[in-house]
């Protein structure tokens, strides 16, 4: 071979060396490019297609692995500013480790890092230093004989406040049927340590708030009037904010998975809860009609949050029934169709259980109609529920909460579907 035949083989080698090389970075621009979209966007959907069968975050895999990724994209709540390769580290199967910093617009800068097999998928993912825990099992309830149990609350900034006792020391909770657990304040309860620096990242999805950073303790003994556990794992949060705004020590919230198997009476006025099981509901349906004019409202249970159809303006949507909502919740889209039934519209900070405060649209709704009862003047909130829509389904358009179930005597008959209102 000549020598003029031999430097156009090396220059045809090294020009097939260097594409490949190009061809290697920019399948690795590519791929980090798809997980900032993904954290920007709080979407997963454009990185599925590059996600490995066998994909791995914090020692799960799939397909929990990509529900655990699910969460962790939303619950970052990120944008991702910018990003700088650090280094590229390739193991003994002949996959490769890239080496990220991102410069969040929260959070600031932090290491990230992800494995591609030879396919060019991605096996590992680690977003931050995190920490997920899982219960192991439903935590077991213990129901009383009694078929009919009266729990007095307390009002205060519109939600219910009612006692329990944990190892017997009676405390505050927050009766609150939009969580579909019961969650203790962290506040009150010591955790196990945690890697300095580290991360918790689970969740639960309520209706008024998403709760992040859950943790979980075993609890050796709850008595709420006689519904009980004992030696149950059972989910902890941050809820300091919650007491801030209630001026009140908060021990937890009482959801769903206390009562659950029982209706459920509101009576705002005499300022009690009663808890009723179904063979028994037709009595208190019996005694109130003697007395009051009932409306019957058909719901749909989705998850632990009644459905129901309400009306406004002549337009017709689907709320969800939460007593932890102190104001009615509507969707951002209905603000434009409604523009003309709602005064007093102004921009406010929301904030919740979950710590986190958001700008929304506030105002009173001239009317709204649920059955057939109509509603004037209610205070009205206009949010973003794209995380209540992915939770409950696209059809939910709000919530009703306080201002529906204080304005008259409310019974949610969990095991008829039914809400009846007792005017």
């Amino acid at each position: 071979m000549d020598i003029s035949n031999y430097l156009l083989l090396l220059l045809i080698w090294t020009l097939a060396f260097g594409v490949i090389r190009g061809q290697e970075k920019s399948s690795k621009e590519k791929l980090v490019d798809r997980i900032v979209q993904s954290i920007n966007n709080q979407s997963m959907e454009g990185l599925k297609p590059y996600l490995s069968d066998d994909f791995v975050i914090s020692g799960r895999y799939s397909p929990i692995s990509l529900k655990i990724l699910e969460q962790l994209i939303l619950q970052l709540n990120e944008q991702v500013n910018d990003y700088t390769w650090i280094k590229s580290e390739e193991t003994l199967d002949g996959s490769v480790t890239h080496f990220y910093r991102f410069d969040y617009e929260g959070m600031g800068e932090r290491q990230m890092s992800f494995s591609v097999n030879e396919d060019g998928k991605i096996t590992e993912m680690e977003l931050v230093n995190m920490k997920v825990k899982t219960l192991e099992e439903e935590p077991e309830v213990i129901k009383p004989t009694e078929k009919v149990i009266e729990i007095p609350f307390r009002l205060k900034e519109k939600l219910l406040l009612v006692d329990a006792t944990i190892q017997g020391e009676r405390k505050t909770f927050l009766f609150d049927s939009g969580s579909p657990r019961l969650i203790l304040n962290q506040q009150h309860f010591s955790t196990e340590a945690t890697d300095s620096g580290a991360t918790r990242f689970s969740s639960v999805e309520g209706v008024h708030r998403h709760i992040n950073s859950l943790d979980i303790i075993e609890l050796p003994d709850f008595n709420f009037h006689g519904i009980r556990m004992k030696n149950q794992q059972v989910l902890t949060a941050d809820l300091s904010h919650l007491e801030a705004t209630l001026h009140t020590p908060i021990v937890g919230l009482i959801g769903y998975e206390i009562f659950e198997g029982y209706d459920v009476l509101f009576n705002y006025g005499q300022q009690k809860l009663i808890l009723i099981y179904p063979d028994q509901t037709k009595n208190f349906i019996a005694a109130l009609s003697a007395q009051l004019s009932v409306s019957v409202i058909p719901f749909k249970l989705e998850s632990h949050l009644p459905l129901f159809e309400a009306s406004a303006s002549g337009r017709q949507f689907t709320l969800g029934l939460d007593s932890g909502a102190s104001s009615n919740l509507l969707s951002l889209n209905l603000i434009e169709p409604l523009e003309g039934s709602v005064s007093e519209l102004h921009h406010t900070e929301l904030s919740g259980a979950d710590t986190n405060e958001q700008m929304v649209t506030k105002g009173v709704l001239d009317e709204i109609g649920i059955g057939d009862i109509s509603y004037f003047s209610v205070p009205t909130i206009f949010k973003d529920i794209t995380n209540l829509k992915k939770a409950y389904g696209d059809e939910l358009e709000g919530l009703a909460g306080y201002e529906l179930l204080s304005r008259q005597v409310s019974l949610i008959s969990y095991s008829e579907n039914t809400l009846y209102l007792f005017k």
